[in-house]
């Protein structure tokens, strides 16, 4: 007879396994395979593993990560009073672009101020322009007027034991006023200024709106000094119908560009009227 046991101040029997096992058949019990235990020792080998990984990184030995490799050092300017030598100092190839580009500001004519702004420009091994720093100058119209255009310069670079360096150089900008003809002198010349953007500029001007809604139309012809360069120089006003379609006008005419006159063969500063028609009908 089967033995039944009960637990103490509990009146519920305990199973007897043992005996309960000893009456089970082999055929329904799960046998563990050699399949099953190849993929119980991986099961464990990875959890042990991991285990360790995570304590070696508890402990903090685990091995250092390679270092960052180094950062490439900034090239430092040479200071721009430190003399450097050089077999071949920067030689500029678009000065005379650049000069002809600076022109000469309207308000320096006017007032009359002239001299030489010289700039100090830093070269780079390939020959472009870096930075600068202004060495000499005359009135603050023509150092701004040099230094918008100072980027655009070109050099063959300096050179040293046939490397390409670095190097510093002066570039002076001369602002010299001629002698004008008088505007009420006719000259002779054998070309006269041509305009070649006039049509831009009118376009620019366009039609004031409140001188069209009041009906204001007519023309505007001012009198316009143009240099051996073909470049605006300054005006005046010969004819005006209103002083809305006369300031809308001279507001445009620094941007005018020509071809300039020849007398004898040169270039020469010239007087030539422009005229700016305002119609409604058109």
């Amino acid at each position: 007879m089967s033995e039944t046991r009960y637990l103490i101040g509990l009146n519920q029997p305990i199973i007897d396994l043992e005996h309960k096992t000893q009456n089970l058949k082999p055929s329904s019990m799960n046998p563990i395979t050699p399949k099953h235990q190849e993929r119980w020792r991986w099961i464990s080998f990875l959890a042990l593993a991991a285990t360790a990984y995570f304590w070696a990184i508890g402990l903090n030995i685990m091995p250092p990560e390679p270092p960052l490799p180094p950062i490439p050092a900034v090239t430092e300017y040479p200071d721009i009073h430190e003399f450097i030598s050089a077999d071949q100092v920067p030689e500029p190839i678009n000065l005379a672009e650049i000069r002809k580009e600076i022109g000469y500001p309207g308000r320096a004519l006017t007032a009359g101020i002239e001299g030489n702004v010289i700039a100090r420009v830093l070269v780079s091994e390939k020959g472009y322009y870096v930075r600068h720093n202004m060495i000499r100058t005359v009135h603050p119209i023509l150092e701004q007027e040099v230094e918008k255009h100072l980027h655009k310069l070109l050099f063959r670079p300096a050179s040293n034991e046939g490397h390409p360096i670095r190097f510093w150089v002066n570039v002076p900008i001369t602002f010299e006023i001629t002698e004008e003809p008088d505007i009420n002198k006719w000259m002779v010349t054998e070309d006269e200024p041509e305009e070649l953007n006039l049509n831009e500029v009118k376009r620019a001007i366009g039609y004031p709106i409140l001188a069209r809604e009041a009906g204001i139309q007519g023309s505007v012809v001012v009198r316009i000094l143009v240099n051996e360069k073909g470049y605006y120089v300054r005006h005046k006003v010969i004819k005006k119908v209103h002083p809305i379609l006369s300031e809308e006008v001279e507001k445009h005419l620094p941007k005018l560009r020509f071809t300039p006159a020849m007398k004898d063969g040169n270039p020469v500063k010239f007087w030539v009227n422009v005229p700016f028609r305002f119609r409604l009908d058109e």
